[in-house]
């Protein structure tokens, strides 16, 4: 990676409040297979940003279609110096408060490799668990917001990403199977399964069902990391009734 694509940030470890999606859209030519390796070359390409302007296309981590993760930098002190950076005057740099990942995708419509979104599930669930936000997806960023909101963005989905005419992770992105995925590891990683009656278990995968219908996502994720049963119990009642 050239040096001009990471910055110190010593305090980044407090900051993060989330993840930041992107693709990595390196052209036809290219491929879901081929361009995991090729964004992981352009980062040690100098003619990708330069020493002079400080800053280059950069990120935290590269999943490949395979599913395979390279780490970029130490995001527990340095951040890229441009994943997703400013909006209008103003506003804050999003690469600073949200782990950037490039995800392999060469054209718009090409769906992602599943293998790509088991991976970035599982990563997200440890890095929720690290630095405590929670598995939702986030409304738009106008990167003004104080506090900072905690959760899952996508850089088509910013203020940066808006004022570039940026179209990345776009409408193959499959977040419903991408944030059910994560809350599945986040759970497995906490004990979630364990701490669970088979009763409790099967309301559990009831509500996971009923949220992929639904898509009511903010309310049910509140409930599915709190534990809150007796909630999800009434949630699903509420979805099953007629409207």
């Amino acid at each position: 990676m050239m040096p001009w694509l990471k910055q110190p940030a010593s305090h980044r470890t407090a900051d993060i409040a989330g993840v930041l999606l992107h693709s990595s859209r390196g052209g036809p030519n290219s491929s879901v297979q081929n361009d995991g390796p090729a964004t992981e070359a352009w980062l040690s390409n100098p003619s990708n940003g330069s020493q002079a302007q400080g800053w280059g296309g950069s990120a935290d981590l590269i999943i490949f279609g395979d599913g395979t993760r390279v780490r970029c930098l130490m995001w527990d002190r340095e951040s890229p110096t441009y994943g997703a950076g400013y909006g209008d005057a103003g506003s804050w740099d999003a690469s600073r408060f949200y782990l950037n990942v490039e995800l392999a995708q060469h054209i718009e419509s090409a769906p992602f490799d599943p293998r790509t979104i088991d991976s970035l599930a599982e990563w997200t669930a440890r890095m929720s668990i690290e630095f405590h936000f929670p598995l939702v997806r986030l409304p738009f960023l106008w990167q003004k917001e104080q506090p900072i909101p905690k959760g899952i963005t996508a850089h088509d989905a910013t203020m940066n990403g808006r004022k570039y005419g940026k179209s990345d992770p776009g409408h193959m992105f499959p977040w419903d199977v991408y944030l059910t995925k994560a809350i599945d590891y986040q759970w497995k990683m906490q004990g979630g399964d364990g701490a669970m009656t088979p009763d409790e278990r099967k309301l559990f995968d009831d509500l996971k069902r009923e949220y992929e219908y639904t898509r009511d996502c903010l309310y049910v994720f509140a409930l599915l990391q709190s534990f809150d049963l007796a909630g999800a119990k009434a949630k699903l009642a509420e979805m099953k009734s007629p409207r």
